[in-house]
């Protein structure tokens, strides 16, 4: 999924205050935390270091349609 769609779609939802994304990694300002790290891919467009980022946002939009 590109970037502009993942955008999208976070633009489109109610995120909420927290997430527990795993039993590892509690988000605490969901909105915030999406928010930068779309900034962070926007800025970093093409450079591969940053896949893990990408790998993050979906998987929290994963969470968040499984919820």
């Amino acid at each position: 999924m590109p970037l502009t769609e993942l955008k999208e779609w976070f633009s489109k939802q109610d995120l909420p205050k927290e997430l527990q994304l795993n039993g590892w990694t509690k988000i605490n300002n969901v909105k915030e935390a999406v928010n930068n790290l779309i900034n962070l891919l926007e800025k970093q467009s093409g450079n591969k270091g940053y896949l893990p980022y990408y790998r993050l946002l979906i998987e929290i939009k994963e969470k968040l349609e499984n919820n």
